[in-house]
């Protein structure tokens, strides 16, 4: 396992098997920002490394636009206690697994 910052680092090696990001919301500990170009990393950041690795999931928030997405992967949204959490980018081996769009109740 290696957790390191996404954007520097050995994480930009296509020998990693799986990749998981989770990019970071929060500016400075304020609410949430909307705009994936002011996540850390931003969207673009996480996409490009998602392409360059064997497998990959990138959690998104719940409302982001599945249009933009549809074409990188299979897509999951999880809902507990019927309340919508989040959504989920498969990419690469890990969305050859996966139906194109599912969702989870949990």
């Amino acid at each position: 396992m290696v957790q390191a910052d996404a954007m520097h680092g050995p994480l930009r090696d296509s020998s990693i098997g799986v990749l998981l990001l989770d990019p970071d919301r929060r500016s400075g500990g304020k609410g949430r920002v909307g705009d994936p170009d002011r996540w850390s990393p931003p969207l673009s950041g996480c996409l490009e490394l998602a392409a360059r690795v064997h497998a990959a999931c990138v959690k998104l928030p719940p409302a982001h636009p599945p249009e933009e997405l549809a074409e990188r992967g299979a897509l999951a949204w999880v809902s507990l206690d019927g309340e919508l959490k989040e959504l989920g980018l498969y990419t690469g081996a890990l969305a050859e697994e996966a139906a194109p769009r599912e969702a989870w109740a949990l």
